[in-house]
């Protein structure tokens, strides 16, 4: 019966399904905010309450419980109903365990059918390729029309003087001949192809005429051509050439006048008659001793006109040499009188003086890169949805033994010894023993051996970047460095579904894990919120698979009032509750080796945990700066739980723009060393405790501070003059900077690996590309999950939330080395490129 109740329910949606689900609304167009992406998180809880009571039958209900929380309009609602049922069928895991449970989910289209869905992913690019189209077709369809259509050349005559039509016009064009009618218009008929030539005109009273013609693709194209008429009575003109000196008549020479040219006689004189109506032109008189003469001539009206030209002689051989001497003397008498200076300024006059005007682009360039260059560079947070070029930058610090020392070794031997294991063989002579001592009833006895023992670690991790696992994770590492064998897995509030060490591994269901790990040892590390009902005050019902294991032990933070319930009634289910800290391994392996149940172990009470921090996480993760009374008591809240060095830690880990847990290991390390080389038991426990304690806040489980909360942090830091200290501290750790462990690394030190991240150009086009992108559609909420550290130039004055780059190392956090120029400085040279290049071109001439 149960068995069937189990298959009727719904296969378990995890906050990584949910989170993933999240992602891909954004990416069709929801509105997902921080808010939203926090409920996502919770929302496994809800939905493996109700899988148990076997109230999820269906996908439908799934989708009525989800859309609360994704959907912000009726329309999004509606859209969301369609998209999910798809979701659930690309998502092979979830839709090969509805296929067990019998539940069949039909694919549908994402919200819109078939190409309507692809067309509203894609519509950018459709529209991109729309527009190039109706482009090209505006410009290639008058070309293609001209090819296809019939070809025509046709036109009509008229009088350039009166405008009337000139008719019986005999016109010539490409082989053809044509004449114009009455109406002074001639056509050619059709042509099969685009055809272009000269077309000429002959008529007896006027002037022929030549222009160049080519066929149209419409008939109805017509292009008129104006004629001159020539004159009834021709008209002459006397040229007269004599000597400009003498004034004596000059015979032979040759006058050019309108198309005709003729020598002049013995008197010097050369007659033309024309008919042409013409208002001027040119005349030209040519001798061979004397130079050439070309005037304007305005034609005049009377019959017969003289015109006196006058030429100048041309000088003999013997004359142009001592002419070309005489000016050979003069040009090296001014050369003589002039310095080397100008005779370089002469030379390079066009040169020298673009010089002038581009040089003092090229000093600008100079002083404003070698200010950039001088400039510090600083590490700052930026949100933005695109994704920048990452690198990383390892830096070093020397480990100071805080999960290292001799305590914790001794009892990382106590969990090696070996434990007595039940073989699967029997042992013949207690096997015989026994059976003779019941009767004669078969009674089996097996054999047994020591064998090292295994251990199951189960964690509670509210997110990736959750510090209070990444706390137990250095625990159990130091346990795996020295030979104790341990399977690690991950869980959310419950342990339900686990997540295998390795990421990539699929997630396992509790059931799966018994029978994966059925003989390890069973260690859990939670806060053990989610083990009890608040509803009822009692456990879960699942909480009774844990018993499976042998041994188990369950860890938490600390011990207060409300906690001592919890451990009551653990206790009477079976388990051991302790501390996480050295002493409750400790505790936990007496118990198991030498069964001292009841030894007393003194397990001081803790400063509890504000219930404030979990009630308004909501509030306290959010970028946007809350109101002042929410400000203020959260102030309060982390005074009563934190004393002064806690505070400071908050504080120093503020400082850098970005919650690293190797960073906040080196900081608690650091302050609590202060001028001491090595720190002592006592020391280390209290550093444990302490940074135990920071990393249960909300914004080290979720590894992310807002800006607000970080600015009132330094600024109280500043206000009690640790501020420098802090930030002395993080620029010793990034004076270590290197790019590869190999380079010069101490093997005694431990590195830390910081993402930095820069603005190459690919990401200057996406981003120029959203914001296009943001005139056509609402603009998306950047989320604190797409956070980045930047290295930036600094062109203003310094930020509190920015972190000075140290200048011997400051090249490896600016991209890829040099190779990547700060965003000033590029656009400085690409400014300035055109001046350089048109310099360049004129100096090679």
């Amino acid at each position: 019966m149960a068995q069937e109740k189990l298959k009727t329910c719904l296969p378990i949606l995890t906050s990584e399904d949910l989170i993933r689900l999240a992602y891909e609304l954004r990416s069709i167009g929801f509105s997902i905010d921080t808010r939203q992406f926090v409920e996502a998180h919770r929302a496994d809880d809800i939905l493996l309450g109700l899988e148990v009571q076997g109230e999820l039958k269906g996908p439908e209900r799934l989708k009525t419980i989800l859309a609360p929380i994704f959907c912000n309009t009726p329309e999004e609602q509606a859209t969301f109903y369609k998209f999910f049922d798809s979701w659930l069928s690309r998502n092979a895991r979830i839709h090969e365990e509805f296929k067990e449970a019998g539940v069949r989910v039909e694919r549908k289209p994402d919200g819109q059918p078939g190409w309507g869905n692809f067309l509203a992913q894609h519509k950018y690019w459709f529209i991109s390729l729309v527009s190039f189209a109706v482009l090209a077709i505006w410009y290639f369809y008058p070309m293609m029309g001209v090819m296809e259509s019939k070809k025509w050349l046709q036109g009509k005559v008229v009088d350039q003087k009166t405008g009337a039509p000139v008719e019986e016009v005999s016109v010539q064009f490409n082989n053809r001949a044509a004449q114009t009618d009455g109406s002074g218009f001639f056509n050619f008929g059709e042509f099969p192809d685009k055809t272009s030539g000269d077309l000429t005109f002959l008529h007896p009273a006027y002037l022929t005429k030549t222009l160049p013609g080519k066929s149209t693709t419409t008939q109805q194209d017509m292009e008129t051509f104006q004629l001159r008429r020539l004159l009834k009575n021709p008209r002459i003109v006397v040229i007269e050439v004599k000597d400009k000196e003498s004034g004596v008549p000059v015979a032979g020479a040759e006058v050019a006048f309108l198309t005709k040219s003729r020598r002049t006689d013995v008197a010097g004189k050369a007659r033309f008659n024309y008919r042409r109506e013409e208002s001027s032109t040119q005349i030209d008189v040519m001798h061979d001793g004397y130079l050439k003469n070309t005037l304007t001539y305005q034609l005049h009206g009377y019959d017969t006109v003289t015109v006196s030209v006058e030429l100048v002689k041309s000088l003999t051989a013997e004359e142009e040499a001592v002419q070309s001497l005489v000016e050979r003397i003069n040009k090296v008498e001014i050369v003589a009188t002039e310095g080397g200076w100008m005779k370089f300024y002469k030379k390079y006059y066009q040169k020298i003086l673009v010089g002038s005007a581009v040089l003092p682009f090229l000093f600008l360039i100079g002083w404003m890169l070698g200010r950039w260059y001088r400039k510090p560079v600083m590490l700052e947070r930026e949100a933005t949805t695109e994704t920048p070029s990452v690198d990383y930058v390892m830096v070093e610090w020397l480990a100071e033994g805080v999960f290292k020392n001799s305590r914790l070794r001794r009892i990382i031997q106590q969990f090696r010894q070996h434990r007595e294991s039940v073989d699967l063989e029997l042992d013949t002579e207690a096997t015989i023993y026994r059976t003779i001592n019941t009767g004669g009833m078969f009674t089996p006895a097996y054999q047994s051996r020591f064998v090292l023992p295994e251990y199951l670690v189960l964690i509670d991790r509210a997110s990736f970047d959750d510090q209070q696992a990444r706390f137990v994770d250095e625990i159990i590492d130091r346990f795996a460095a020295d030979g104790v064998y341990m399977d690690r897995y991950y869980f959310k509030r419950a342990p339900r579904v686990c997540q295998p060490e390795k990421p990539e591994k699929p997630q396992l269901a509790l059931k799966e894990l018994i029978t994966r790990h059925p003989g390890h040892r069973l260690l859990v590390f939670t806060d053990a919120e989610g083990f009890i009902d608040p509803l009822t005050g009692k456990l879960h019902g699942w909480i009774d698979q844990l018993l499976h294991w042998s041994d188990t032990g369950i860890f938490i933070p600390e011990r207060t009032d409300g906690i001592r319930y919890l451990e009551r009634i653990l206790a009477k289910s079976g388990f051991h509750v302790e501390p996480v800290s050295i002493a409750g391994l400790s505790r936990h392996i007496e118990r198991i080796q030498f069964d001292a149940a009841s030894a007393r172990f003194d397990w001081p009470l803790a400063t509890p945990y504000p219930y404030l921090f979990e009630d308004k996480k909501d509030v306290w993760l959010q970028q946007a700066e809350p109101d002042q009374p929410h400000i203020d008591e959260l102030t309060t809240a982390l005074r009563q739980y934190l004393d002064e060095e806690g505070i400071l830690w908050l504080g120093a880990c503020a400082v850098y723009p970005e919650l690293h847990w190797e960073l906040t290991l080196y900081l608690a390390a650091k302050l609590t060393l202060g001028d001491k080389d090595t720190l002592t038991a006592e020391e280390q426990d209290r550093l444990r405790k302490k940074l135990l304690e920071v990393t249960r806040l909300p914004w080290f489980r979720y590894g992310s501070m807002p800006d607000w909360l970080r600015l009132c942090l330094i600024k109280n830091l500043q206000e009690k003059n640790q501020h420098h200290q802090i930030r002395r501290i993080i620029r010793e750790l990034l004076s270590s900077a290197r790019r590869d462990y190999r380079e010069g690394f101490q093997k005694t030190g431990r590195a830390i690996r910081l993402p930095v991240a820069w603005k190459s150009v690919i990401f200057h086009l996406r981003y120029l590309k959203r914001k296009i992108a943001a005139l056509f559609q609402r603009g998306i909420d950047d989320d604190p999950l797409n956070d980045y550290v930047f290295s930036n130039y600094i062109s203003s004055g310094r930020s509190l939330l920015a972190v000075i780059i140290p200048d011997r190392v400051k090249h490896l956090f600016s991209g890829k080395g040099r190779q990547s120029l700060a965003s000033g400085r590029r656009q400085v040279l690409l400014c300035q490129w055109p001046s350089v290049r048109w310099y360049l071109l004129l100096l090679n001439g």
